[in-house]
């Protein structure tokens, strides 16, 4: 018999096609989301654009020449993603509530890593000696055993960057500039050990928070109504020499008290951080309730309110790179890092999509053999599919830049697609 007759006598008998379906929350216009979206990523992306090199159909788009010095960019998006031993096909034929009998648990898992290119799909470069293609994946078996690799971290990420995506990318495309684009996740965006972080910091001297780096700001504050704008250099630990120190505390970190009160900023009274959002107070009135509610709302939206805010929107704090960036620029490339909950700007979602399906159509539920599932998987993934992943993106970013409201997105979106059908 056909399928399609098979699928009517199944909904005879009372089966159905379901899966359970996981929440979501959409953050798209939050509005530090949307200030980031606006301010800081469409135009890094437009700076690019003119240089970035683009495929359609499978064919490259001519851009115009570029001026003497200037080099093509290409886009290497980056993601990470889990696969496990009994992640199975989520979809299956079952009698109407009943639910069919499954390993317990998801099983023991890989993380995987991955760069993506629509120069080439998978980021590689081929050995001419040995004729194998070098990939910049890593495949790590997650978990806390003996036997698993440990957990994937910012450590991690950074020697997977540092040793083997900027190498392979500088071997298979010579003259050009990778633009690194990452999730903004605080791993991706962890800082150096003596960065200036303000939430490293104690309110008071010493105690445990780490040894920061000098700095310099442009004074400001009203202890410094008659100085220029020239900078001034700022140690973040006490000196020999400083005002006002007793002898335990040389070498040991100043805390945000002292270094507001060396930029004239230190207002008395002032508390480390805002008292956290709790739970209306059986003994709180409705009043008192929404007066904690619009302090705390004041408070995540900066200003004077805690020492903790005043530190944070310093300058110099706010300038602050990440460990990713600066590594990825020092070697003459450049990274850039997605508005959070826009997953659909980076096209390595899509990619992780297509693998899944592979992976849990393929599922045997041993994780003897998941590994070699998974790099089936990932090179089941066609260039010219991994192309259309990537202009899809394209085009969400274009209609981001062109300032439609997420209806109209998703009808561009809709049009689009059935002119490709």
């Amino acid at each position: 018999i056909s399928l399609r007759t098979a699928r009517r006598w199944l909904h005879k008998l009372g089966w159905i096609w379901s899966r359970d379906r996981k929440g979501y929350v959409d953050g798209h216009e939050r509005e530090d989301v949307v200030e980031y979206r606006e301010k800081v990523f469409l135009p890094a992306w437009l700076a690019n654009r003119s240089s970035l090199r683009e495929w359609i159909d499978g064919v490259e788009i001519p851009k115009a020449p570029l001026p003497l010095g200037m080099k093509r960019r290409i886009l290497v998006t980056h993601d990470e993603s889990t696969f496990n031993a009994n992640d199975d096909n989520p979809y299956s034929w079952k009698k109407k509530g009943t639910q069919p009998l499954k390993k317990k648990g998801r099983g023991k898992g890989l993380m995987v890593s991955e760069f993506l290119s629509a120069a080439c799909g998978r980021l590689l470069y081929l050995n001419i000696e040995t004729g194998r293609r070098v990939y910049a994946t890593e495949i790590i078996k997650y978990g806390s055993s003996a036997s698993d690799d440990g957990y994937w971290n910012s450590e991690r990420m950074l020697a997977q960057v540092i040793n083997k995506a900027i190498p392979i990318f500088e071997k298979a495309y010579l003259d050009h500039i990778a633009v690194f684009a990452f999730d903004n996740s605080s791993g991706h965006a962890c800082k150096a050990e003596d960065a200036l972080v303000a939430s490293r910091m104690n309110l008071n001297p010493g105690g445990k928070q780490p040894l920061m780096r000098d700095t310099t700001f442009t004074p400001t504050g009203p202890c410094y109504p008659l100085m220029s704008e020239s900078p001034i250099t700022q140690h973040m630990v006490f000196q020999p020499g400083d005002y006002n120190v007793p002898p335990h505390l040389l070498g040991k970190p100043k805390g945000m008290k002292r270094i507001l009160q060396e930029r004239g900023l230190w207002i008395e009274g002032l508390k480390a951080r805002c008292p956290s959002l709790r739970k209306r107070q059986s003994a709180e009135t409705e009043e008192q309730y929404m007066a904690r509610v619009s302090a705390f709302q004041s408070c995540l939206k900066g200003g004077s309110c805690c020492a903790f805010r005043i530190m944070e929107s310093q300058p110099d704090f706010l300038a602050e790179k990440s460990l990713l960036e600066i590594e990825i620029t020092k070697r003459g490339h450049e990274c850039l890092f997605y508005p959070k909950f826009h997953c659909e700007l980076n096209y390595i979602e899509f990619y992780w999509g297509a693998v899944k399906r592979y992976t849990r159509e393929n599922c045997n539920y041993s994780f003897a053999e998941l590994e070699g599932t998974v790099r089936h998987g990932l090179d089941s993934v066609s260039l010219d599919t991994i192309r259309r992943f990537a202009n899809r993106s394209r085009r969400w970013i274009d209609s981001y830049i062109s300032g439609l409201n997420k209806r109209q997105k998703e009808f561009v979106e809709t049009v689009e697609a059935s002119h490709r059908r």
